[in-house]
């Protein structure tokens, strides 16, 4: 597994097996990577979007950082406290989609702040990579003001989500 490591965690990308295991037994998760078991399982929507994650990895292996999670080690306490994931590859105009979740108890703490700036940092290695892209609800004000202190821009609103752009050339500009 690759694991890339900040001042207070370490981001680890699961492996096929252990992509597996998020969607159908987490807990085996928690035990393989030697952290605090605090959770049996995940949230059906976690559930099927990494069943979807699992499945294109298994069909594209060589882009499984892609597609899994990257899970949120807080070394403090040995314990998962949220996950980071790309929805595959960049496509053909060069953009990857960026989605992220924090524990309540760590959010407002710039743990996830941190966090993406390293995937982010591992992703820029890419040189087909031209934009990070998220979206939120429209009431989710943390997670809007987060991605503006990363410098993502509004682009767009649609179905109940604002959609943000970060281009990469603003971030090796900075």
């Amino acid at each position: 597994m690759v694991t890339l490591s900040t001042p207070r965690m370490h981001l680890i990308a699961l492996d096929l097996e252990n992509l597996y295991h998020y969607v159908h037994h987490y807990g085996q998760v928690q035990e393989n990577l030697g952290v605090v078991h605090h959770q049996d399982a995940l949230d059906w929507e976690t559930q099927y979007a990494f069943r979807e994650a699992h499945y294109q990895a298994l069909n594209d292996p060589e882009n499984i950082l892609w597609y899994t999670s990257w899970e949120m080690v807080l070394l403090e306490e040995n314990r998962i406290i949220g996950g980071i994931c790309f929805k595959g590859p960049p496509d053909e105009k060069g953009e990857v989609e960026v989605g992220y979740g924090t524990d309540e108890p760590y959010w407002n703490k710039g743990l996830t702040i941190e966090a993406l700036t390293a995937l982010f940092e591992w992703a820029l290695n890419d040189h087909h990579l031209k934009a990070f892209i998220a979206s939120t609800e429209l009431d989710n004000i943390a997670s809007q003001n987060l991605l503006k202190k990363l410098g993502f821009e509004q682009y767009e609103e649609n179905r109940g989500l604002i959609w943000w752009r970060l281009n990469v050339e603003k971030i090796i500009m900075d």
